[in-house]
């Protein structure tokens, strides 16, 4: 039995009654100026203000691609996104998805990026089942996806980007440490590094604790209070003594200070 396509596929695949039209590259699509604003906020701003877009109904974009603006668009049109047998493998799936996301966020479009947040989600379930197994794949994906997370994250989208990571990070036994591009990730990333590390202690842990991430990264030595754009030897968090709080402290030490044995006594790796 053919499965029915979803309301407002015919409408956005033959673009009849168009009334605006968007161009990503070579590739131009017929419109409709009534779906658009109601759910972009982008196209809502273009095609409601005093401007040429707005008079002509002609649109441009120049830094999107335009397969993952095709499934944007769609998206506004039916509230799905289009089949994807197509996609291969979960990693694979991710990497068009993340992109999916992207270009969602830069239209304004909630709808098309909670739908791809479910997806990753899928995905990632499947994939944390492989790590735990011993079967590692997929880490470029898994590392794009924690930058995406980490830096177009929309905290009104349940769930959002960072918590389907976190939650993938939990499901997968934290293998991704394993990898030296995602150490590094970490020490570029210090708000990813202490959503790690707040998950990964104990409810019930004191709260002027210190646990060591082993990385590089800059800072002021904790030691000798060294020049803080110092490259640091390694660094971990503080949490602070306030019991209010919940925010860490990034220390770290100087090449000097780390051979003189100054590092922290609890180590992850020895946990």
């Amino acid at each position: 039995m053919v499965e029915e396509p979803p309301p407002g596929d015919l409408l956005f695949t033959t673009g009849t009654f168009f009334d605006s039209t968007l161009t990503c590259n070579e590739k131009t699509w017929k419109l409709h100026k009534a779906i658009l604003c109601q759910k972009s906020s982008y196209f809502h701003k273009m095609l409601t203000e005093n401007s040429d877009e707005a008079n002509t109904g002609s649109l441009h974009v120049e830094d999107q691609e335009p397969y993952i603006v095709d499934e944007v668009l769609y998206a506004m049109y039916t509230g799905e996104l289009q089949p994807r047998g197509r996609m291969l493998h979960d990693g694979h799936r991710i990497k068009i998805l993340v992109k999916v996301v992207k270009c969602a966020h830069y239209f304004g479009c909630p709808m098309a990026k909670h739908k791809a947040i479910r997806q990753i989600e899928s995905s990632l379930q499947l994939i944390a089942v492989d790590w735990c197994a011993g079967s590692y794949g997929h880490c470029s994906e898994i590392i794009d996806l924690a930058k995406t997370a980490y830096r177009y994250n929309d905290t009104t989208a349940h769930p959002s980007l960072q918590e389907v990571f976190l939650n993938f990070m939990t499901a997968s036994n934290y293998k991704a440490y394993s990898y030296p591009r995602f150490r590094e990730l970490l020490a570029s990333s210090p708000k990813l590094a202490q959503d790690l590390l707040l998950q990964m202690l104990p409810t019930n842990q004191n709260n002027n604790c210190s646990v060591v991430l082993v990385g590089l990264s800059k800072g002021t030595c904790a030691n000798c209070e060294a020049d803080e754009s110092m490259d640091l030897m390694d660094t971990w968090f503080e949490k602070s003594d306030e019991e209010s709080t919940t925010e860490m402290a990034i220390r770290g030490y100087c090449a000097g200070c780390w051979k003189e044995n100054h590092r922290p006594s609890v180590d992850l790796d020895e946990e």
